[in-house]
């Protein structure tokens, strides 16, 4: 039994489908019943929460023959390129455990001023020269003169993270400088050390994963496109570090 002309050719072969073994059975649709109606789609998007959304869906067997684990790579590559994209995966089968284990993490994307950010954890990246002057960082320096006092009094050193209460009256922010770069410079050079900024991760993502045991959830916060925009790294092998470190810890990137 097969579903078209094709289908059995590639499961049965040419020879059993001409000679009639193969039974077919076609898929017709009600066009009728399934046209497209704006309304609907309107209605749907929004209880979704998708109005703003690139939505890409599938509806499928979870099974080899459907290659599920590489569609949930592709979605992870469109995910690198837009913070717009959603993906709705629609279906059961022996797979369903192994597709879970594979989407390791989606990164949250939102619009707005990290300063603004409810986490507990504003991450960021930091060079070891004492300067904080352009960026985040900047803004971090100004709104919380203390997360500056203690770095200037720090000894740096590449993979160092230092994580600084930035009081009461503040959300309860922690500030994570992640010392990730040695130098800086604002020519489009590269100055961000991959292994660095992916030992700096490792560290957050430790004491976020410390504090479950603690009975306090802690959630980090980072700017869109950390290590890249002043620090000149790739874009998509940050996120791949992101992707990789943070797989069990809320990770969320605030994009202006």
């Amino acid at each position: 039994m097969a579903n078209g002309i094709e289908s059995a050719e590639y499961q049965f072969g040419k020879k059993s489908t001409k000679t009639g073994k193969v039974a077919i059975f076609l898929n017709p649709v009600d066009t009728q019943n399934n046209d497209f109606d704006s309304t609907l789609r309107k209605e749907c998007r929004e209880s979704m929460g998708w109005t703003d959304k690139v939505v890409y869906g599938t509806i499928a067997r979870f099974e080899i023959q459907k290659n599920p684990i590489f569609m949930i790579e592709v979605m992870n590559e469109i995910r690198k390129k837009s913070d717009k994209a959603q993906f709705c995966i629609i279906g059961i089968g022996s797979m369903e455990e192994q597709m879970k284990n594979k989407i390791i993490f989606m990164v949250t994307v939102v619009k707005g001023d990290i300063l603004d950010a409810k986490e507990t954890i504003i991450a960021h990246q930091v060079n070891c020269q004492k300067r904080m002057n352009s960026g985040v960082a900047k803004a971090i320096r100004e709104k919380y003169p203390i997360v500056f006092e203690r770095y200037e009094n720090t000894k740096p050193a590449l993979g160092l993270v230092e994580f600084i209460y930035a009081g009461e009256d503040t959300g309860k922010h922690y500030i994570a400088n992640m010392y990730a770069q040695d130098r800086y410079g604002y020519d489009g050079k590269q100055y961000t050390d991959y292994e660095a900024f992916r030992h700096c991760c490792e560290q957050v993502a430790k004491e976020c994963r410390l504090s479950k045991h603690m009975k306090q959830e802690l959630n980090v916060a980072m700017p869109y496109k950390i290590a890249s925009d002043r620090g000149g790294a790739d874009w998509d092998k940050i996120m791949d570090i992101l992707l990789e470190v943070f797989t069990d810890v809320d990770l969320t990137l605030y994009k202006l």
